[in-house]
């Protein structure tokens, strides 16, 4: 009796402890969730490589895809980490897509604010969702899915008919030795099972990958149902799209766990249940279970992409509605039909302390001042409030008006030792892919940074005049951030100018990174030479050599 009470006691202490253990697990994931959300990432590392995967698979059926010079140029990477608070692989891989695939569709923009709206709207269901999508996780070998999952035919196991006939085999010989009862049907027996045995072992180590991806796949099924109950069921409720690709996957699901779970139990250490996975693995049903998973998630494979996006774009579009919480100022963008940029409080979302600056953009424009001036920021927040707009139905500023219009940059550019290609030649292969984007019936936003700066003069001024000519004839709206007076001087008359400047001390220079309508001439460059530290006798013959050549 009093065995069967301390028995009973343990038992009680397991499940209370177990219990426990997951109350507080749900407990400490809220609390990261809320402390998370409306702040700035933490810094992390990335590898872009496994990020850009579901970009990769997407990409040819995106209609306006941001090309890689462009990305690059205006440091999209900085800014998806910046806005990155997704819990999943599913949502940092659907993020970066979304940033890269500027849309045309207003239709679709609108869709997507009105599910942020509601994940700001309803608090306790947005925290449920996070946790649900924390528990999918974000493990390395998941983002491979999207590179697999069209070829997930290759993932089958080969000669499937061999461990049919081994499985054979052994349940015969086992029939056999219970019916002899004799020694050698025994050692038949014990021969098929050790010779299975190392095939499983074998086999095990082999697909042991491939097991580990088709955990992520059940996974990101088991967590597509789960999204659509409890409290986080509201937005299923209001948009209700998951739950009927979810269950299409069912017979999918249920196969993925048998063959799985023992991989599970096996990956927990414990001997008990490692001792059972070798002995059932040496039936290798284990393998058939597998290929029938896998047949059948081939045969649900499009309900199953459809899952994948939806999990991804709910994780990312809360980590978007966290990125608005954190900024000190935003809005959404209005959709003009002519080809005027009106942004007033714009700013760029990689400042921590910003200045704000006004622009109404209806004509080509060069953006002229001296060097540290803020000329190249100014240029890069446009076109990356531009981006944001299409993307994310956001702008950091306080009013932003902004026409439909693909994005397109010359900017950091640099020359390639391996490629043997010089800096003018990567830089005009820049420009020249830049005008291969012209179409009569779709407007390009694009935006320059020193053009043609890796010739000489006269050449340069000759070329990039000529080619900013071309641009005010075509369905373009041009933004160029130049030093060279000859060129704005040239094109005085096609091309609107705005200027930043800064007030000189007589110890500091200051920058009010303030955008003015007009030209500036002046210049700083020698100035910042003694600024920094330049020995006076470099600062002092750099003048004189100055004044010269301004006299000639």
């Amino acid at each position: 009796m009093e065995s069967a009470i301390v028995i009973a006691g343990l038992i009680c202490v397991f499940v209370i402890g177990s219990v426990y253990a997951r109350w507080e697990r749900i407990r400490r994931a809220y609390r990261i969730v809320r402390k998370k959300f409306g702040r700035m990432p933490e810094p992390a590392a990335y590898d872009y490589k496994e990020i850009s995967m579901y970009w990769n698979a997407v990409s040819e059926q995106a209609l306006h895809p941001l090309d890689d010079l462009t990305w690059g140029d205006l440091d999209m990477n900085q800014i998806y980490e910046r806005m990155n608070q997704c819990e999943s692989f599913a949502g940092e891989q659907y993020l970066y897509a979304l940033l890269r695939n500027v849309s045309q569709d207003t239709a679709s923009l609108e869709k997507m604010e009105e599910k942020m709206r509601y994940m700001e709207d309803n608090e306790r269901e947005r925290e449920e969702a996070q946790v649900k999508l924390m528990a999918l996780g974000k493990r390395d070998s998941s983002y491979y899915l999207p590179q697999v999952l069209d070829e997930i035919e290759d993932f089958q196991i080969g000669h499937s008919w061999f461990y049919r006939l081994m499985q054979a085999l052994l349940f015969l010989s086992l029939a056999g030795a219970v019916i002899l009862r004799n020694g050698y049907g025994l050692t038949v027996f014990g021969m098929i099972f050790i010779c299975n045995l190392c095939i499983y072992a074998v086999m095990k180590q082999k697909y042991e990958i491939h097991l580990e991806l088709m955990e992520s796949v059940r996974g990101l099924i088991y967590t597509g149902r789960e999204l659509t109950k409890g409290t986080s069921g509201g937005y299923e409720k209001r948009f209700g799209e998951i739950s009927m690709h979810v269950a299409q996957l069912g017979e999918a699901e249920k196969r993925l766990r048998k063959a799985t779970v023992r991989r599970q139990a096996g990956m927990q250490g414990d001997a008990m249940e490692l001792f059972a996975t070798y002995l059932t693995g040496a039936t290798l049903i284990d393998f058939t279970m597998y290929n029938q998973a896998i047949r059948q998630l081939k045969r649900k494979m499009e309900h199953f992409k459809k899952v994948y996006r939806l999990v991804g774009e709910l994780d990312a579009l809360i980590s978007v509605v966290s990125f608005r919480k954190s900024l000190p100022l935003y809005c959404l963008p209005k959709f003009s039909q002519d080809s005027c940029v009106h942004l007033e409080g714009l700013y760029h979302p990689l400042l921590k302390e910003p200045v704000l600056n006004d622009v109404v953009m209806v004509r080509n424009s060069i953006v002229t001042g001296s060097n540290a001036s803020g000329k190249s920021t100014f240029i890069k927040a446009v076109t990356v409030n531009c981006i944001l707009a299409q993307t994310i139905h956001t702008c950091m500023a306080g009013i932003a008006e902004i026409p439909h219009a693909y994005i397109a940059t010359s900017m950091a550019v640099k020359d390639s030792l391996m490629e043997g290609e010089s800096y003018y030649m990567k830089e005009i292969r820049s420009l020249n892919r830049m005008l291969g984007y012209m179409q009569e019936n779709e407007l390009v936003i694009c935006a320059i940074d020193e053009i043609l700066r890796g010739t000489n003069t006269k050449e340069r001024i000759a070329a990039s005049a000529a080619i900013l000519r071309y641009l005010e004839e075509r369905n373009c709206l041009v933004l160029v951030a130049s030093h060279d007076m000859e060129l704005v001087k040239l094109l005085d008359r096609e091309y609107e100018h705005y200027y930043f400047c800064e007030q000189e001390g007589e110890d500091d220079i200051v920058f009010d990174y303030k955008i003015h309508r007009g030209i500036n001439e002046k210049t700083n460059a020698i100035r910042l030479l003694e600024y920094v530290g330049f020995p006076g006798q470099i600062v002092s013959d750099a003048e004189r050599i100055y004044r010269l050549l301004a006299s000639e």
